[in-house]
């Protein structure tokens, strides 16, 4: 950030924030830490906490607001808020998007991680919309680039997918952490991101739930080869088979994201698969040992619990369900123990968690005994003791250095609750619980020797420690080790329970050497007994363990049949269901659960106890799994709440829950109120008579109680009630005087706070704060008889090394009081009258407050009455009766003010001369100041000078000021001691009295002179008056110091007239249009200041009011009056037709212009001749220029006419074969070729189609001539017509084509036919041959015909078939020549289609194409 305080303006200096008053922080005696303020962050930052405080958003608040952002702190919370709201009132985000982001942008570039920066930008991209999505994803991918673990740059990109993200945004941000990834598979921030998408996309992007799962496991497979040592890539596998706890919920209500299998670490075996392979490669890879033990945990926790889950599937016990349980206890057992092995493995392979790893192992021992409580004996209560309902299942270990550690097995969902709260008066007493420690305990060392009755003792502390720490130890008289049990007795409750070794792990370990030889597993004899009790089964075929059990499996045979912990049962003692949601079951071995949660409890399932609602929430109803939120503006102050109220008045009211009074349409607005209470019957109330001291709990007696020594009196302590709006009750003392004194060092102390509970009940309770924990008193008031209550408050406390001291005392303190002001939890039925030493104002706070210290309060008082002066009074709630005189005996002497509570005041005597008075302060006699005036006897201290008056310091009486000067008020002093002695009046104004006399003493004002006048001392006056101003003079307004002079009135402007206007000579105004007034050598023309000069008869006018001379009318224009009402002309009208007039003209008409002349082309300033090419006619529509002209302007001449001379009033015509193209010509041109003129002043005209002229200047056409055309207008030549076509006739517009059968050349009359033996088709140049095989025989054939059977047409353009000749033939038509008959046939006829067969006995011998047959030749053999 550049360094802006170079050229800092301060914000005083900047104009625009002149009206704002800076507002500083508030000083703080002793700050926490002192916050550095240059000049420049102090200044700004007081300007922007002054504008917030005015809640001013503006544009100026908005840039200030960027200023100190980018110059002062870009990372101030208030200011970035402060601008947001300032962009909401401004337009709306979209009206502002691209200065926000210019802003966002510049921030970025010097704080990329500011975390109000991101704030911002979200805010903005969240009201832009969809359409900002990308943008925001780039800006944040930019911000990656220079640091890819920007974690504001990483929750930005998911908020924005989240709010705005479609399929296709979803989509690319998958592909963006893949490609992140490929760049480095160590990035931790971009596995995170693509969990959050992979936890968060449509199933359109990812597919099924359960694909998405199989892809991801793939993929973090395949990186996790790349960099096997970084534990990215494993943590994301954690993540993915923890899938159902985090998104199963989430994806049942949208769809989308990845669901993996349940208890995927242990049911999923490529988890294992991919540890082993690891691990095989890389044996100390530290993050596969880690999951490794993980899975086997997980392997260990469902088998230990597939007893419980199983039964609570079956919805009942069943037999085969304890055999299995056998098997997964065996199973577990082997789980626990391989996850040891590999635990000790990852303490080699990764040091830096050992101090964790060790907890761990700790946690799953070293070595360990598994007990499981079997027996509680000894009393109602004993399966409800604290043992009982923490320990059910425990592991006592014994780490490699031998110290104890107890760690509870809690298997199941649910908890088990203890007390956190103890006291004297249970049942008074609001309940408070804690979960059991779930975590192991304290780690205990034994002695130096680690002997076995040395492990055994530090085994027994870590139990009496467990549940409360050794703050609060649970004794155990005795702890026994018999074969394979442990047998715990307590001493509060005398209790015995029994516990049966059910695992020693590693089975290894030589626990007997360690112990004693009494720890060993457990072994269930043929009685089913564990050494002396019923608590075991050997086979479960055909048996089963007691109802309220389940069979725990021992490495012996047979089972162990454990008590199922709090908050579970088991009907049939096959598994321990957890309790449903609404009820509890207190105590181990339960074989049901039905009883219910009661109102204003609640409990989720599988609870010991029922869990009190929190303050704020309540719940009317029995069995229930959830409280409800008390309805707005009503309150539950303490836990366990049955209803919620609301205190208005300082009176409770239940606004919802289980009073039969309850009203949930109460509308009632809370409010504070005061009441009073009156102890009449002390009890045992008083500290002393409850002696609370003597059992060590002093520290829960109220100092209250032993600081009111009237409590044994009845009445004579009162105690004031404040109950505020939130139903809160403050108590303090009153009347009594040794415990109702502010001032004192005792009070602080007096105070005892409750809450009223119900509308019948007010109870204290304990800080809420986690954490806070208190040794004190608890106290309630609650309805005795019609109008008393009792009072009692007991020791309570949440500390647990004060548990058993509490808890061994039954102390409750109690006495009567009776409501004698207002109404308390209900007494009496109606508010009663405040008592004396109360008021009831029914304004601020209703019902009866105190009567404060130096007051007193008599019966029905709505006030305090203040003790008069010299009086005091130290004590609340009296009366006035209690108001003391001060002793006037005492040395010193001391007084009091009115309403003090003590005589602290000294008492000094007060009489002065005159001139002085007395001074309370330094009690002695000061001198009046000047302007005051004091005289014995008539004035008590110095008194103010009158209005009119003044004096000099220590004046008996004030003087009247001097004529012209004058004092506007009290207190007016010696201005001198020359001739001023009050004020002067300032100029333009006159010194007058009350009365508005001038030139009198004793004026108390100065009147500013009326308009028209000036303020002047006239001789022989000597005294100021209001002198009127002269003719043609004025002064406008009251006189001033500026404004005492009267002005010469300005030309151009006029007095307004004096009988319309207020004041005379006071105001002018300007001339009208038309008119002027101008002054002349001191001399005004006209001289009547009321009225101006007309402009008339001059060629001038004024167009404007307040001119001062007639302007001339331009030239072209006339003046004239724009309206008959004005005195003179006040506007030029233009000349009008053929009229003119010069600039220059001293004449006020416009002149007639003549003929063969214009005034347009001047702009009617001239009359100039006309131009060559144009004419002006005369008036009458001739030629004659002595008249006037027709129009304003010349006209052209008319087409195929021409004016080669200027000023004409005619135009020429055209001779023929010639014309114009236009109008306004000096000469015709020839008609070009293509064209002819008839005739004199006619148009050139385009000879028509079949003729044509050659040459220019043509008065007409010629025809086109046989053999060629013209098919165009305006032509000037004729075409010869193409060949194959002719024109026959003179004109013709267009040839004619030859016909079929005939043929021309170019130019042709007529067609020529075709020979015999040629063809031709229409629009030919010259005739076809016939091809061979066809013939023509006519002329002027139009096609050649084929030629026919038993013909041949062998040559081009045949014109006669010849007959095929003997010995051939034509079977078809079309043949170019005949065909020899084959071998053995003959023809011997000319013309023929085919050929004869020859007869038998003849032949061709051998030859075709004969017309005769051979006999054939005989044969003879030799």
């Amino acid at each position: 950030m550049a360094d802006s305080s170079l050229d800092f303006v301060p914000m005083s200096e900047r104009t625009e924030w002149a009206d704002v008053v800076p507002l500083p922080p508030p000083a703080t005696a002793q700050p926490v830490v002192e916050i550095a303020r240059d000049e420049m962050v102090g200044d700004m930052m007081d300007y922007f906490w002054a504008v917030v405080g005015q809640q001013e958003l503006s544009e100026r608040v908005l840039a200030l607001t960027a200023e100190i952002i980018n110059d002062v702190n870009s990372s101030n919370y208030s200011v970035w808020e402060w601008r947001w709201r300032c962009v909401q009132a401004l337009g709306g985000v979209a009206a502002r998007a691209a200065e926000e982001k210019a802003l966002m942008r510049s921030v970025a570039t010097a704080n990329p991680k500011n975390y109000q920066l991101w704030n911002h930008r979200r805010r903005v991209a969240l009201a832009l919309g969809p359409q900002q999505a990308e943008e925001e994803l780039e800006f944040a991918a930019a911000c990656l680039q220079h640091d890819a673990k920007n974690y504001h740059a990483w929750a930005h990109r998911q908020a924005v997918l989240a709010a705005l993200g479609t399929s296709a945004l979803w989509g690319a941000e998958l592909a963006f952490t893949e490609r992140l990834l490929r760049q480095d598979v160590r990035n931790n921030s971009a596995w995170n991101q693509r969990l959050c998408v992979l936890r968060s996309a449509p199933e359109s992007v990812l597919g099924t739930p359960r694909e998405a799962y199989d892809r991801e496991l793939e993929f973090a497979a395949a990186k996790l080869q790349l960099a096997p040592h970084n534990a990215c890539a494993w943590e994301m596998l954690r993540s993915l088979a923890a899938a159902p706890a985090a998104a199963v919920e989430r994806l049942q209500k949208a769809g989308g994201g990845l669901e993996a299998p349940p208890h995927a670490l242990a049911a999923d075996p490529r988890y294992l698969d991919l540890c082993r392979e690891t691990l095989g490669q890389f044996p100390a890879c530290a993050p596969a040992l880690a999951l490794l033990a993980d899975i086997f945990l997980e392997q260990a926790r469902l088998l230990e619990e597939v007893s419980v889950s199983e039964a609570a599937a079956g919805g009942g016990d069943m037999a085969p369900a304890a055999v299995d349980a056998q098997a997964a206890a065996a199973g577990a057992a082997a789980a626990r123990r391989l996850a040891r092995e590999v635990l000790d493995r990852l303490l080699v392979a990764d040091p830096i968690k050992r101090p964790f790893l060790r907890l761990e192992l700790a946690a799953l021992g070293a070595g360990s005994l598994r007990l499981d409580l079997v027996s509680a004996s000894g009393g109602g209560s004993c399966q409800s003791s604290l043992y009982a309902l923490c320990l059910p299942s425990l592991y006592i270990g014994i780490t490699a250095n031998c110290d104890v550690t107890v760690t509870p097995l809690l298997a199941g969902s649910g908890s088990s609750y203890v007390p956190a709260i103890w006291s004297s008066n249970p049942s008074g007493t609001y309940k408070q619980l804690v979960a059991c420690p779930a975590a192991a305990g304290p780690a205990v060392q034994p002695g130096s020797s680690a002997t076995p009755a040395q492990l055994r003792t530090a085994a027994r502390t870590a139990l009496e420690n467990h549940i409360y720490g050794p703050a609060y130890v649970q004794a155990l008289s005795d702890v026994t080790w018999a074969s394979g049990t442990v047998s715990l007795t307590t001493v509060a409750d005398s209790c015995l329970l029994k516990y049966a070794i059910t695992d020693v792990s590693p089975s290894s370990s030589t626990y007997s050497t360690q112990l004693g030889a009494d720890a060993v597993p457990a072994e269930c004899d043929s009685q089913g007994t564990l050494l002396d009790g019923g608590e075991c089964q050997l086979d479960l075929v055909g048996n089963s363990c007691a109802a309220g059990t389940q069979p725990v499996s021992l490495s012996s045979g047979g089972v162990a049949c454990a008590l199922c912990r709090a908050g579970s049962y088991s009907s049939r003692g096959v598994g321990c269901v957890a309790c449903a949601a609404g009820k509890y079951s207190s105590t181990v071995g339960a074989a049901s659960c039905t009883s219910q949660c009661a109102a204003g409890t609640f409990a989720t399932g599988g609870q010991s106890e029922c869990l009190p609602c929190s303050p704020g929430t309540y719940q009317p109803a029995a069995g229930q799994k959830g409280c409800i939120n008390c309805p707005s503006k009503s309150y539950a102050r303490l836990p366990g709440a049955t209803q919620c109220v609301r205190c208005v008045a300082g009176v409770a009211k239940c606004v919802a829950g289980t009073d039969p009074g309850c009203d949930p349409s109460n509308a009632d607005v809370p409010s504070a109120g005061y009441q009073v209470l009156s102890v009449t019957t002390a009890g045992t109330l008083p500290a002393a008579s409850c002696n609370l001291a003597a059992a060590g709990l002093s520290f829960a007696a109220p100092p209250l109680f032993g600081q009111c020594s009237g409590l044994t009196t009845p009445g004579a302590t009162q105690l004031s009630l404040y109950v505020d709006a939130y139903c809160g009750v403050t108590m303090t003392p009153m009347k009594d005087t040794a415990c109702s004194e502010p001032a004192a060092s005792y009070w602080s102390g007096q105070t005892v706070s409750a809450h009223y509970v119900t509308p019948s009940l007010i109870a204290a309770r304990f800080s809420p704060s986690a954490g806070v924990q208190t040794s004190s008193y608890l106290l309630s008031l609650t309805a005795a008889g019609a109008s008393t209550l009792t009072l009692a408050y007991w020791p309570a406390t949440t500390v647990a090394s004060n548990a058993a001291l509490v808890s061994g005392s039954s102390a409750v303190c109690s006495g009567t009081v009776t409501v004698v002001g207002g109404q308390v939890a209900g007494v009496p039925s109606s508010p009663v009258a405040c008592p004396p030493g109360s008021y009831d104002d029914n304004a601020v706070v209703d019902g009866c407050r105190p009567c404060p210290e130096g007051s007193g309060c008599n019966n029905g008082a709505t006030a305090p009455t203040a003790c008069p002066g010299d009086y005091f009074q130290p004590y609340v709630g009296q009366q006035q009766s209690a108001c003391q005189l001060c002793n006037a005996a005492a040395n010193p002497r001391l007084t009091a003010n009115s309403g003090d509570a003590y005589c602290l005041i000294p008492y000094t005597d007060t009489v002065c001369t005159d001139g002085y008075e007395y001074n309370a302060a330094t009690t002695t006699c000061d001198i009046c100041p000047a302007g005051t005036e004091r005289k014995v006897g008539r004035d008590a201290a110095c008194s103010p000078c009158s209005p009119g008056f003044y004096s000099p310091k220590g004046a008996a009486d004030c003087t009247a000021c001097p004529i012209n000067q004058y004092a506007p008020g009290y207190a007016q002093a010696e201005r001198s001691i020359g001739a001023q002695k009050c004020l002067y009046c300032p100029v333009g104004a006159v010194a007058q009295t009350g009365a508005g006399q001038v030139g009198q003493t004793g004026s108390v004002t100065c009147s500013a002179c009326p308009p028209g006048t000036v303020a002047a001392i006239t001789p022989p006056l000597v005294y100021a008056t209001c002198k009127a101003c002269d003719d043609g003079y004025y002064r406008s307004g009251y006189a001033s110091f500026g404004s005492n002079v009267c002005r010469q009135i300005p030309a151009g402007r006029k007095e307004v007239a004096r009988a319309s206007s207020q004041f005379d000579r006071a105001a002018i105004t300007t001339c009208g249009k038309g008119e002027i007034s101008i002054w002349v050598g001191g001399t005004r023309q006209p001289a009547d200041p009321e009225t101006c000069q007309p402009c008339l008869n001059t060629p001038g006018f004024a167009p404007r009011t307040g001119m001062s001379v007639c302007q001339p009318c331009p030239g072209g224009s006339q003046p004239t009056k724009s309206s008959s009402a004005l005195a003179g002309n006040d506007m030029c009208t233009a000349c009008t037709g053929n009229t003119y007039r010069p600039a220059s003209s001293s004449s006020s008409a416009c002149i007639t212009c003549m003929a063969g002349r214009e005034v347009k082309q001047s702009r009617s300033t001239a009359c100039t001749p006309c131009a060559v090419g144009y004419y002006m006619p005369d008036i009458d529509g001739g030629s004659s220029r002595s008249k006037a002209a027709a129009y304003a302007a010349c006209l052209p001449c008319p087409i195929n006419t021409y004016q080669p001379l200027t000023g004409q009033a005619a135009c020429r015509p055209c001779a023929a074969g010639t014309g114009t193209d236009d109008e306004g010509n000096i000469a015709c041109t020839p008609c070009s070729f293509g064209y002819f003129s008839p005739s004199a002043a006619t148009a050139c005209i385009a000879a028509p189609a079949g003729t044509y002229v050659n040459v220019s200047g043509a008065s007409r056409f010629t025809p086109c001539q046989p053999g060629t055309f013209s098919d165009q207008v305006g032509g000037d030549v004729c075409e010869p017509c193409s060949p194959g076509q002719y024109s026959n006739a003179v004109g013709s517009k267009s040839c004619k084509t030859c016909p079929a059968g005939t043929a021309s050349g170019s130019r042709a009359v007529t067609c020529r036919r075709c020979s015999p033996g040629q063809f031709s088709v229409s629009g030919r140049s010259t005739c076809s041959p016939c091809k061979a095989g066809t013939y023509a025989s006519q002329p002027g054939s139009s096609i050649c015909t084929p030629c026919p059977r038993g013909r041949q047409c062998p040559m081009l353009s045949t014109t006669i078939p010849k007959a095929c000749p003997k010995g051939q033939f034509s079977n078809k038509e079309g043949a170019r020549l005949c065909s020899s008959c084959p071998e053995n046939t003959y023809q011997n006829v000319v013309g023929q289609q085919g050929c004869k067969a020859c007869p038998r006995g003849t032949s061709t011998r051998g030859l075709s194409g004969q017309s005769v047959c051979q006999l054939a030749r005989s044969s003879s053999r030799g």
